[in-house]
């Protein structure tokens, strides 16, 4: 099974586009419940069934800045895709991009 974070985010969203086109078992890590209607929206843009995303994606509830909650999110899992990311050019935001990004 392939993990990918930011599962809801604008480069995550596509790769589990392409992830599901090519037939694979994808876990998906979301922090906004809502965020999954955004990648429902990409697969009915693309001729996919926005039902794909319910079916062939696992999502899990996680935040990958709370260790404890995210290590149980690579049970059975042999390859990550890190699309967690953030965005932003205040100098405040210094520490929590690098946490993030990083």
């Amino acid at each position: 099974m392939i993990l990918v974070t930011g599962g809801t985010g604008l480069v995550g969203t596509h790769l589990l586009l392409e992830l599901i086109n090519e037939g694979e078992t994808v876990r998906a890590l979301y922090r906004d419940k809502k965020s999954i209607e955004k990648v429902k929206q990409v697969f009915k843009w693309n001729n996919l069934s926005p039902n794909l995303v319910d079916e062939k994606i696992e999502w899990v509830k996680s935040d990958i800045l709370n260790p404890e909650d995210f290590k149980n999110c690579f049970e059975g899992i042999i390859q990550v895709y890190h699309c967690a990311a953030m965005v932003s050019f205040n100098k405040k935001d210094k520490e929590t991009l690098c946490k993030v990004n990083i």
